[in-house]
């Protein structure tokens, strides 16, 4: 049976395929092979090569599109040939009104419309960008005022879409964070809200999932429904049935729907190549207020007047076969989703030392939900404050370099390797998030640092944990004393 590792390898030489012309590839897969028949091709040691080589793919990828894209100037000569993407051609005066229709008619394949619905899709430079232009376009589409602005209803946690909320707050928008699901239904049943934006699992302490039976039916039930559904899938990927939720509303649809994400956590493959956020729009067939080619048009405008667009390079490096291909964008989902799984299911036994609670959407009695999947766990801390976190960091990192366990201390989640870290929303709160976020490797980095941080979780208290490594130097966070 074949390991985790030589699997891995196996994955990684599947991607890379397209890059075969280059003689740097070819260098590359030959190692590749060669740590797929190595003896030592199961152990950390192996993995932390897999890590090796899958930092030289990505590198393959960049070095590739910028090749293809460095002979085009910002604004080209007019005469100029345009660049070609797979089946598409992209020409342009300034690099700020290139459309990426490449890629958004992938992104139409990757997530059609419902049916009864007609769809439009535009690709933007990050996930905030998409949200911010939306929201910007919906003022345009219905004109508030001070006296009748539009009532924003958010269930959700993102810190930075609370703050984007927050800077365009004024007499035309009124956001109000709904923080809890009992909130959000009694402010659709009750009508207080125009719009409503939801993410599936909120992106908070808890990771709770969206109970969308219970949405469905305020829904129904209100005397006048929102006109408006935005859901951020950035955390669940593929897993929140959007045409499911839309049939269940049949009869009282909203006039416009919005699914938005960030494509840079789980839809490439972990490698990171550029920054994309993706948006859908859905509208009626019968006869909507704007349709959603109309719609899609002025998010293009708003997009190419602010400048956030892709670049030529991002758009090139997203040519890559993998980004939005339905089958393997899931399955590499459905590997990062499993393995948080585990760690948090082998974390709850570990209860009541360091960590008070441990959160993630498959424990509890929502797991049976299909979009009830994170690609991190939240692990509270029992004496939450930065210096435990610090000391946990710091702990953790001396761990996994004494055990030669192959783990990174940094940001977001969805790649190939594991990574953790505390996240701090608000500075004047003095409280962390500790996240550790698993990737989609089986190999034996998994299970080690699973029992790395299970072990850690029993000792009784953080000062067990200081007693237990004195020479720990707690890792610090400045912007705390700003």
């Amino acid at each position: 049976m074949t390991g985790g590792c030589a699997t891995e390898c196996e994955r990684l030489a599947a991607l890379g395929e397209t890059l075969d012309d280059l003689p740097a590839a070819r260098n590359w897969r030959a190692s590749v092979q060669a740590l797929s028949q190595a003896p030592d091709v199961e152990t950390l040691s192996g993995e932390r090569r897999l890590d090796v080589l899958t930092a030289e793919l990505r590198r393959l990828f960049l070095g590739d599109a910028h090749r293809r894209a460095d002979p085009f100037m910002k604004s080209p000569p007019h005469d100029g040939a345009p660049i070609g993407l797979g089946d598409h051609t992209v020409d342009f005066t300034y690099e700020r009104n290139l459309s990426p229709h490449p890629l958004e008619a992938r992104l139409a394949s990757y997530r059609p419309a419902p049916d009864g619905w007609t769809g439009a899709h535009v690709a933007f430079r990050s996930g905030m960008a998409a949200l911010a232009c939306w929201l910007q376009c919906r003022a345009r589409m219905v004109t508030p005022t001070s006296g009748q602005p539009l009532r924003l209803g958010m269930r959700g946690g993102y810190f930075e879409t609370r703050v984007l909320l927050e800077l365009l707050r004024g007499t035309g928008l009124v956001p109000e964070i709904l923080e809890s699901a009992e909130e959000l239904e009694r402010a659709v049943l009750d009508s207080a809200v125009d719009d409503v934006l939801v993410e599936p699992v909120i992106y908070d302490w808890e990771l709770e999932t969206l109970d969308l039976a219970a949405l469905v039916a305020a829904w129904r039930g209100a005397r006048v429904a929102p006109r408006a559904l935005v859901i951020d899938t950035t955390l669940v990927g593929r897993s929140f049935p959007v045409d499911q939720m839309l049939a269940r509303l049949r009869g009282r649809p909203p006039e416009v729907v919005v699914v938005v994400h960030s494509g840079l956590k789980l839809d490439q493959q972990g490698l990171e190549l550029a920054n994309v956020g993706l948006l859908s729009v859905y509208t009626p067939r019968d006869a909507p207020p704007a349709s959603a080619d109309e719609i899609g048009d002025l998010l293009r405008k708003m997009r190419t007047i602010l400048g956030v667009s892709l670049s030529l390079d991002e758009l090139v490096a997203l040519d890559a076969p993998f980004v939005l291909d339905p089958a393997a964008t899931e399955a590499y989902q459905h590997d990062v989703f499993r393995n948080n799984a585990l760690l948090a299911h082998a974390l709850t036994q570990c209860v009541g030392g360091i960590f008070a609670k441990v959160a993630h959407p498959s424990l509890g009695g929502d797991a049976a939900r299909p979009w009830a999947r994170a690609p991190f766990v939240i692990a509270h801390l029992a004496e939450d404050d930065l210096r435990a976190h610090g000391l946990l960091l710091a702990v953790l990192a001396l761990e996994a370099a004494d055990r030669d366990v192959p783990l990174v201390m940094g940001s977001s989640f969805g790649f190939r390797h594991n990574r953790a870290e505390t996240i701090i929303p608000r500075l004047t709160q003095g409280r962390g998030l500790f996240k550790i976020a698993m990737g989609a490797r089986s190999g034996p980095a998994r299970a080690a640092t699973i029992r790395m941080i299970a072990n850690l979780a029993q000792l009784s208290d953080v000062d067990a944990l200081r007693r237990a490594y004195p020479h720990a130097v707690p890792v610090t966070f400045p912007e705390a004393t700003a």
